[in-house]
């Protein structure tokens, strides 16, 4: 049994669709039928996908295709600005939304999406590290995101633990404004 390519994939949905000029919204469901076919590693670039009917001689709409974000530039978009290690509040808000990024992503499935998250957290780990010499509070931030990076699904706990221990309230009690946690 012959597994078919990802052009020929392309070519079969293209002639069951019936599609005529290719515009961004048919790449894209082009796009969701290799993802359907082959998985999350299946899926093409918009730019990829368009060559590969030009190269057929089918008409695309080039202007609405380059127009598409990447598949990367989705992530990228997904992930822009959400860390700030300027402090431990601004900390622990960022690790609150790089976690629920990631939970989406692994809620869908999103591997490449769930691996972003990771490097991004990494980035800020290894951002926080080469500033350590500017304080306690980077030091703090990095087992923060240590613990994160390696157990995601405690670090919610291991928060709540940490910001209540005796270490913590002397080292940041002061500046951190350590409130009691609101149970729910």
């Amino acid at each position: 049994m012959n597994r078919k390519s990802r052009r020929d994939v392309i070519i079969d949905v293209y002639d069951r669709e019936a599609m005529g000029e290719v515009s961004a919204d048919e790449i894209a469901f082009i796009i969701e039928q290799l993802v359907v076919e082959f998985g999350k590693g299946g899926a093409l670039e918009p730019a990829e996908v368009a060559r590969i009917l030009v190269d057929e001689g089918l008409p695309v709409k080039l202007d609405e295709v380059f127009g598409m974000p990447s598949n990367d530039e989705k992530y990228e978009r997904a992930f822009e600005d959400v860390l700030d290690l300027s402090g431990l509040k601004e900390a622990e808000e960022s690790i609150r939304r790089l976690d629920s990024l990631y939970r989406d992503f692994r809620d869908r499935n999103d591997e490449k999406g769930m691996m972003v998250a990771r490097k991004v957290a990494l980035g800020g780990k290894v951002s926080a590290s080469d500033n350590i010499d500017r304080g306690e509070e980077n030091a703090e931030v990095v087992e923060w995101i240590t613990v994160w990076l390696q157990t995601p699904d405690i670090f919610d706990d291991w928060l709540v633990l940490r910001k209540h221990s005796a270490d913590f309230r002397n080292r940041f009690g002061p500046l951190y404004h350590l409130q009691p946690e609101s149970s729910a």
